[in-house]
């Protein structure tokens, strides 16, 4: 799984256990469990899908800061790989 996408599945389950949707983190867990096992927001997955952190509990807010503070990082270097394929502007 794409490090983008693991980032939304994680942000989603994150979503339905704010709003304490179990049927919602069910759902997820059971289409990209298995996916996201292999990625590295693998333990954090799992804390938030066995319902290891409560509802409403600051961590899972937590959670979402980081995973925002990585995208917005992952979206910089990808900057810097645009600018060095173009090559140095004449």
């Amino acid at each position: 799984m794409m490090l983008g996408r693991a980032h939304d599945v994680l942000r989603a389950l994150i979503a339905y256990a704010l709003v304490q949707d179990e049927a919602g983190m069910d759902r997820v867990v059971a289409r990209y469990g298995q996916a996201m096992g292999q990625t590295e927001h693998a333990a954090a997955f799992s804390t938030v899908a066995n319902r290891s952190v409560p509802p409403g509990d600051s961590r899972l807010s937590a959670l979402v800061g980081q995973i925002a503070n990585v995208q917005r990082t992952d979206a910089l270097m990808a900057g810097f790989g645009r600018y060095d394929e173009a090559g140095p502007e004449s």
